[in-house]
């Protein structure tokens, strides 16, 4: 296997970003928030080198608290955030999907893969706050996380328009946790969606009041306005019903925060409702459809999950 240096340069080129449009509509999520019985599905992708055990027979997790370099001001701030995460969530008991840079390199499509990206990430449920800022990292259940087993399909390709979409085999059986539902229907522009993961590796959130603005029947992906960043790569994205139709993959402007040079800190790239005016934004690429969080259809990959489910015992 690479060494975890070059892995981790590898798997940073891959991160796009989006930022804030419009209104922050991202939520802590709590074990009594109504969306719990989803998020129980949910789980964060973390580099094996961050753990390690803590003497009470739990785990520890190696994170960095996000005002070290967030302004005070900024929402969530006082988070945890974990390095090179990840999102993904349950199809089977045993069967996790996420987003393709997660599971394989760029200009690759594997399956059946055992090393690499397989090695490299655990996957962890219950990463959330217990109530508003209260999350301990010190002791982790060890019962809440997984090992990949094998990486059953993953494609990565290059450019706006590729695919992006990973099947992992857990190392067990999930217990206690209800698969998500996979839409039967597509959904169309103009459409409500909303989404859950980990935003720049902070525990769990909620995003919603978000729409489709961009959709073609043939692409593999279409376009939201959903507050999303780095760590947000492989968030099921829900229609209104909390189906999944997607898979969150990427987004623009390349910058999701920007420097206060008065405060001395970072804050969160912002645009209007309609991706303009961003504080940061990429040249020449102003507005949507240029701006956007982008989505991953799940609909394009029905045959990969029943083959993967058709893989199970």
């Amino acid at each position: 296997m690479k060494s975890i240096f070059a892995f981790l340069i590898l798997f940073h080129m891959t991160y796009l970003c989006a930022d804030i449009f419009g209104t922050d509509n991202r939520q802590a999520v709590y074990p009594y928030s109504s969306t719990q019985k989803y998020a129980r599905s949910v789980a964060v992708g973390v580099i094996n080198s961050l753990w390690s055990e803590n003497g009470r027979g739990g785990l520890e997790l190696l994170v960095d608290p996000l005002s070290e370099r967030m302004c005070a001001s900024e929402r969530f701030s006082y988070n945890p955030s974990v390095s090179y995460a990840c999102t993904g969530f349950l199809i089977a008991e045993d069967v996790l999907v996420t987003a393709g840079h997660c599971g394989t390199h760029v200009r690759t499509e594997i399956r059946d893969e055992t090393k690499n990206y397989c090695e490299a990430y655990t996957w962890l449920f219950d990463y959330q706050e217990t109530r508003p800022r209260k999350i301990n990292t010190n002791h982790i259940n060890k019962d809440n996380l997984y090992r990949c087993k094998k990486i059953l399909y993953a494609v990565n390709d290059e450019g706006d328009l590729g695919r992006d979409f990973a099947i992992i085999k857990l190392d067990r059986k999930v217990k206690g946790r209800t698969p998500l539902k996979i839409a039967s229907h597509s959904p169309a522009q103009g459409d409500a969606v909303s989404m859950l993961g980990h935003p720049m590796g902070m525990p769990m959130k909620y995003t919603h009041s978000a729409y489709i603005f961009e959709f073609f029947n043939q692409s593999y992906n279409f376009k939201t306005n959903l507050d999303a960043f780095a760590g947000n790569s492989g968030s099921p994205v829900f229609n209104k019903n909390m189906e999944v139709v997607g898979v969150l993959v990427a987004g623009n402007p390349s910058l999701s925060t920007y420097y206060d040079k008065k405060k001395k800190c970072e804050r969160y790239n912002r645009c209007d409702n309609n991706g303009r005016n961003c504080i940061e934004q990429n040249i020449g690429e102003e507005g949507f459809p240029h701006t956007y969080s982008k989505v991953q259809k799940i609909s394009k990959y029905l045959d990969e999950l029943k083959r993967a489910k058709n893989l199970l015992p």
